[in-house]
């Protein structure tokens, strides 16, 4: 296994406030925008969630990977991620990444909260549900 690798990625401006996100080696195109609070189109893909997606995304394969090599079944995983975007001193910055379940907005906003008393700056992780097969 290689100790280092490259990602491409391509964004083109399509019109107004919409782009386009390209990667090498993979066909479909993701519109995006930026946030509707920054004045972009609501309704697409942000750079926020974009990086967002990312964290829950590398939870994901991650534990995938990992449950492979350990040879643990599950039926299901799914993790949703918040990211908190605060004005500090130069500007707008990610202070925080929160990865579980959540039912709602404000429930996560008041977890994002609560975590924040404690590990200001860093990315907390609470662990999603996970259910493992029973057959094995």
């Amino acid at each position: 296994m290689s100790t280092s690798y490259q990602y491409s990625v391509k964004a083109t401006w399509n019109s107004e406030r919409t782009s386009s996100m390209k990667a090498e080696s993979v066909d479909l195109p993701i519109l995006f925008s930026a946030p509707p609070e920054c004045h972009g189109q609501s309704g697409l893909w942000t750079p926020e969630h974009f990086l967002i997606a990312a964290v829950a995304g590398c939870f994901v394969t991650t534990f995938i990977a990992i449950a492979e090599l350990s040879k643990f079944d599950f039926l299901s995983l799914e993790a949703s991620a918040i990211g908190l975007l605060e004005k500090g001193e130069g500007g707008f910055q990610f202070t925080r990444a929160l990865i579980g379940t959540f039912e709602d907005v404000t429930e996560a906003r008041k977890k994002v909260a609560a975590f924040s008393e404690y590990w200001p700056g860093d990315y907390t992780i609470e662990r999603p549900p996970i259910e493992q097969r029973a057959d094995r």
